[in-house]
């Protein structure tokens, strides 16, 4: 009884827990920090026991939507940078998630990293390129580039000899 055992599987979860429920989104966003700096990676992943599997999944579900989370408390108050750092990793963990797509590209316009942007929308032809197509719209005032990047991923998407429409949208 007067040994402490800590896990950083429990520790997860109750910094998980208690970003829930604070009452202030820096605290909040203080307590999704310390959960993120907590989880290293699918919990044993060698292991292959039902019970395991499932605690896994239950496990990297809670890591994803916290991330998000995270990510959506950084952009709210102006942290562009962790915003993009957050959204990276979820980029690498689930993309297929077209929101989070739109949502990197914008903050590598926003941070005037257009080359990570047009290498956001490269990787996407690629996924398309593998099966896995989809729809990319880009919008925004003009003069921003818009046609340029578009034009330039259909020169792209042609050259892999991909199929490419292009459109335009006037007020």
């Amino acid at each position: 009884p007067e040994v402490r055992i800590e896990s950083d599987v429990a520790s997860f979860e109750e910094a998980v827990a208690k970003a829930a429920h604070a009452q202030d989104p820096k605290t909040c966003r203080k307590h999704l920090e310390d959960a993120m700096a907590l989880y290293a990676g699918d919990f044993l992943p060698g292991c292959q026991e039902s019970w395991v599997a499932a605690k896994r999944a239950e496990l990297h579900h809670l890591w994803l939507t916290s991330l998000r989370h995270l990510f959506d408390l950084q952009e709210q108050q102006g942290e562009t940078l962790a915003a993009l750092a957050s959204a990276r990793r979820i980029w690498q963990h689930d993309p297929l998630f077209e929101h989070d797509y739109q949502r990197l590209i914008q903050l590598h316009v926003l941070q005037g990293e257009r080359a990570n942007a047009w290498a956001t929308l490269q990787h996407r032809l690629y996924m398309a390129l593998r099966g896995q197509g989809g729809i990319v719209l880009l919008e925004g005032a003009a003069g921003i580039g818009k046609t340029s990047l578009a034009l330039a991923c259909q020169k792209q998407a042609k050259t892999l000899g991909a199929t490419f429409a292009l459109g335009h949208g006037y007020e």
